[in-house]
């Protein structure tokens, strides 16, 4: 069997209307959005998600956005491999994410 994948189109299609002006900055709610898709079972586990650049240009965002709503998400557990290397999605090994909501590094 071999992996799951998800296209930039259909990622994109799935995170719907991800974004709210004034909400807080993009990457946070790229980040915010694309965790639910896994908590709620959208997103499979293990599932590799499009790499920043192609997940840049099907968002309109720049790489920066899409590769720091990434590493939000590894650094919560919710992405595996590092900068890079494939981005599968997981789920954290501890408690639950270490950065709340809303709240800036």
């Amino acid at each position: 069997m071999s992996p799951r994948s998800i296209s930039p189109v259909s990622l994109t299609r799935h995170l719907g209307s991800w974004r709210t002006p004034g909400a807080g900055a993009a990457y946070r709610q790229l980040a915010g959005a694309v965790r639910l898709l896994i908590l709620d079972g959208r997103l499979p586990l293990a599932t590799r998600l499009p790499g920043e650049r192609e997940m840049a240009q099907a968002l309109g965002l720049s790489r920066t956005t899409v590769s720091a709503a990434y590493g939000r998400l590894r650094d919560d557990g919710f992405l595996t491999g590092g900068q890079g290397a494939a981005a599968r999605t997981s789920l954290p090994a501890g408690p639950g994410p270490r950065h709340a909501p809303g709240v800036d590094e």
